[in-house]
């Protein structure tokens, strides 16, 4: 059986995302401003600065991010560069002044 699709009003009850209808997200060709902000995104994401991301996967992180389909950014990296299953999980050592500043650089 198929898994019943959750309406917006439930998702945001859950604190599900709320994706942008597919036909209004991000796709196509990647711009060089959306690779320069995928990158800084995952330099955070790696040096574990990210304020609310804790348990999400650099995959979709990423698809919120950039407001694009998950499936974009497995086909980004596909192959070598592939994505794996990243958890983000914060560092001890992070410090409300570092997650600041890269929440700011996100912005």
């Amino acid at each position: 059986a198929r898994p019943r699709t959750l309406r917006k009003s439930e998702q945001l009850r859950q604190g599900l995302p709320n994706h942008a209808p597919r036909e209004q997200r991000h796709g196509g060709p990647w711009t060089i401003e959306e690779e320069a902000y995928m990158n800084r995104i995952i330099h955070y994401f790696n040096a574990g600065l990210l304020e609310s991301a804790e348990g999400m996967t650099l995959r979709g992180l990423l698809a919120q991010m950039l407001d694009c389909d998950p499936m974009r950014i497995t086909k980004k990296f596909a192959g070598t560069s592939c994505l794996g299953k990243r958890v983000y999980r914060q560092y001890k050592e992070t410090t409300t002044a570092q997650m600041a500043v890269a929440a700011q650089d996100l912005k």
